[in-house]
């Protein structure tokens, strides 16, 4: 597959779905030329299960419909996906949190708990694309929405990228904008940070309490400390970002079965944290690497 691929990788902005690149199912498929368009319809259902990161994650009632259409020189592809997710991680972090606030006097309600929890929600995956290949030129775009329902988690990424090349004898050159926007779940926020004690306005929501745990004593819940708790809370929970990334890409046909590509990315990063502080990053990147045909 990535011999076929102009850059290393595709963008991570569009292409990352948190392990859900493969369901355990059935496929049925329709082939068929519709005049001078070549059309492909796939209709996927079944269940997966993987781990993205340090999370187990489990999809139920997974289902996928995609549209595939290509007239010479242009290609079309639209697709929709829905399914039932499960996150244990997310719903041990929930307890614990639970857990925390009865100590300390203020048990989560129902609708809170219910907001950091991850049990079956919907999920749900569109995404349209657009290629053109010319033969010398050639230009794709792509852009996809993801989210969650009634997950604490960021419940909606809007991504996207615009890639445009030119070959020349053995060599490609192309370069690739993509963006991906992530916005902190606002309701997850309110649950952490919204003042429990109405009268007397400050710093009495849920993750002072958090915070006044790690200061005392040491605490656990069950396999986990309070101050990993508040980390996980940070790192999974609370995660949301603005990223813009700018790609060029160079391919070398050196051989027919083989390729040899150079690839320099760099971002332009803003994360969000709980209290809607940014903090702004610009990496970058640099990549070689061969693909190669059997």
């Amino acid at each position: 597959m990535g011999y076929a691929y102009h850059w290393i990788a595709p963008p991570s902005e569009v292409y990352e779905l948190g392990g859900f690149d493969n369901i355990d199912g059935v496929n049925l498929e329709y082939y068929g030329d519709w005049g001078p368009v070549i059309s492909r319809i796939n209709l996927i259902a079944g269940a997966t299960s993987t781990t993205s990161g340090d999370l187990a994650v489990s999809s139920e009632d997974h289902w996928v419909i995609s549209w595939n259409m290509n007239w010479d020189w242009l290609t079309f592809q639209a697709t929709y996906s829905e399914s039932e997710v499960t996150v244990d991680g997310i719903n041990l972090i929930a307890d614990g949190v639970n857990e925390i606030m009865t100590a300390s006097g203020f048990p989560l309600t129902s609708d809170q708990l219910n907001s950091l929890s991850m049990d079956r929600d919907r999920g749900y995956f569109s995404g349209v694309g657009l290629a053109a290949d010319w033969g010398t030129f050639f230009a794709s775009a792509e852009y996809t929405d993801v989210g969650v329902d009634d997950s604490p988690l960021n419940n909606q990424k809007k991504s996207w990228y615009v890639s445009g090349g030119f070959r020349t004898g053995k060599f490609t050159y192309s370069l690739t904008v993509s963006n991906a926007d992530l916005p902190n779940n606002p309701d997850t926020v309110d649950t952490l940070t919204d003042d429990l004690i109405p009268a007397a306005p400050g710093d009495q929501n849920v993750m002072f309490f958090l915070d006044q745990a790690i200061a005392g004593a040491p605490d656990t819940f069950a396999e986990y400390s309070t101050e990993q708790l508040v980390d996980a809370i940070n790192s999974t929970l609370i995660a949301g970002y603005d990223v813009d990334t700018y790609n060029f890409t160079v391919r070398y046909d050196f051989h027919p079965s083989a390729a040899l590509k150079f690839d320099y990315s760099k971002q332009e990063a803003d994360y969000f944290d709980v209290y809607g502080n940014t903090t702004s990053r610009e990496p970058e990147l640099v990549r070689i690497g061969v693909d190669l045909v059997f």
